[in-house]
């Protein structure tokens, strides 16, 4: 759309006010300006330069938790060759719109449900993770209830069945917990097999340090592997093993 106008009660005083995108020439897209008009005074002021890059995408999405708590715009769009941001505007009583930025990562709203994209960088960087996510009143923040955090291509698969179509594979052999009826059991996945990995999990009493991650082998075997997480070092560990040793863990960007 050429100019988009958002009413809401921005500012939490039970009156409608209206945040306005207009731009002179659609196939550009920019320059653009954007007004906010409160509805109580009927004021307008002209919040352009308070927008990150002067611009509000056309996807930009209102989002409210459903309470009296202020809500939030949410925009997302790519800011260099496929680098995303997610950037959240909220109520700021002096500047009247305030500013969080989640750097890259993209915002996806997908069957009535929020997600966080970043890349991942288990088993290499060549994929990225599907995060599940609430607007809580004040920001995005990741969803309690969905533990499981998904590489963006076992999701697809698991839905339509089949393997995932990134993989990585062996480098020596492993020892894993393979799943059987009732749980799980010890076992060794040997040097050369693909891995087709599926999601993680942190570990509750260790949230972001410790967990598993859950993969299947060709045969559809699943398997799954205790991981550290080197927050010095950025790296993730399998026992006293760098990622690197054990997987072919592939690099670009």
């Amino acid at each position: 759309p050429q100019n988009i106008m958002v009413k809401v009660d921005w500012n939490g005083d039970g009156k409608v006010d209206t945040i306005k995108r207009e731009i002179a020439d659609a196939s550009a897209g920019r320059p653009q300006v954007i007004r906010y008009t409160d509805g109580k005074s009927g004021k307008t002021t002209d919040i352009t330069e308070r927008i990150d890059g002067q611009y509000l995408s056309d996807n930009v999405m209102l989002l409210s938790d459903g309470t009296d708590n202020q809500p939030a715009l949410v925009d997302c769009y790519d800011v260099a060759s496929s680098d995303y941001e997610v950037f959240i505007y909220t109520f700021d009583p002096v500047k009247i719109v305030s500013l969080e930025v989640i750097h890259n990562a993209a915002f996806v709203y997908e069957d009535g449900e929020l997600f966080i994209d970043t890349n991942s960088f288990l088993f290499g960087n060549l994929s990225g993770h599907r995060t599940p996510v609430l607007y809580d009143g004040k920001t995005l923040v990741n969803d309690p209830d969905a533990r499981e955090i998904w590489w963006k291509e076992a999701l697809s698969t698991k839905k339509e069945g089949g393997l995932s179509r990134y993989f990585t594979y062996t480098l020596t052999e492993i020892p894993v917990e393979k799943k059987v009826s009732g749980g799980f059991e010890k076992g060794v996945v040997p040097s050369g097999v693909a891995v087709f990995p599926q999601y993680y999990y942190w570990d509750d009493d260790n949230a972001g340090i410790t967990g598993y991650v859950h993969f299947l082998l060709a045969d559809g075997t699943e398997c799954r592997s205790e991981f550290e997480y080197d927050t010095e070092y950025d790296n993730y560990w399998f026992g006293n093993d760098p990622q690197w040793e054990l997987f072919y863990t592939p690099w670009a960007g």
